[in-house]
């Protein structure tokens, strides 16, 4: 879910991860902003008394429609490339990055954050 973390796996966030911005744009500043919401996430965990962080099932589904609506609106489906999985023999081919660009990818985390986490369960 927002190339951060998976359903299954309750507290392990990762950055530069697939279904973020991260192929699309400077790989520092993409680790960067995801540590920052990984971190203020952390704190208002620890704010409000909270130890776990895990994204639904629901949420990591639309998430991954989402990413897949953005690459099918340009090119990267004509080709076959790592991009759409094409790589693997067999794979799924549908687009492993989020190419809404960082902006609004960002806006993205932002929305999250104000909401709550929302796509998150935290307890």
């Amino acid at each position: 879910y927002q190339g951060l973390a998976n359903a299954g796996y309750p507290n392990m966030m990762a950055c530069y991860g697939p279904q973020a911005p991260t192929a699309f744009c400077n790989g520092p500043s993409s680790a960067e902003y995801q540590g920052d919401y990984i971190v203020a996430c952390l704190e208002y965990m620890r704010e409000r008394g909270l130890t776990r962080i895990e994204p639904t099932a629901e949420a990591e589904e639309a998430w991954r429609a989402k990413c897949v609506a953005l690459g099918d609106a340009t090119l990267f489906p004509k080709a076959a490339s790592w991009y759409m999985g094409a790589n693997i023999p067999g794979k799924t081919r549908e687009m492993l990055m989020y190419a809404g660009g960082l902006p609004a990818y960002l806006q993205e985390l932002s929305e999250s954050a104000s909401r709550g986490y929302a796509g998150y369960t935290l307890s």
